[in-house]
């Protein structure tokens, strides 16, 4: 994708404020947003759009790619666990529901 996974992290990782004891803070200026980018050969996009859930205690992203590529779309609620981030992404095709992916992000010393 022409939207490169490095200017999300950049985004992801530059701040907002959720409140300032919460460990998803640094998430939280995506809430509320869209984003999209065009796959790099073109004709498809990757849309995604971020809210809080349960209270605050999830990111929700909700994502559609249109285009050459799509119809087909997903969602990754992310959570923080103690000293971990953790990501689950499920993907929507013919209408079933499947996990993707899950990763887990650990805490890692200064």
């Amino acid at each position: 994708m022409k939207t490169t996974l490095a200017s999300l992290l950049a985004l992801v990782l530059g701040g907002g404020a959720l409140a300032a004891t919460s460990p998803l803070a640094p998430l939280a200026r995506l809430e509320g947003h869209c984003w999209q980018g065009e796959f790099a050969e073109g004709g498809s996009w990757d849309r995604h759009c971020f809210v809080w859930a349960y209270d605050g205690q999830f990111l929700r992203d909700t994502h559609v790619v249109t285009g050459k590529r799509g119809p087909y779309g997903g969602e990754t609620l992310y959570r923080f666990d103690e000293d971990r981030c953790a990501a689950v992404t499920e993907q929507s095709r013919d209408g079933r529901w499947v996990e993707a992916w899950r990763v887990v992000y650990s805490k890692q010393a200064p």
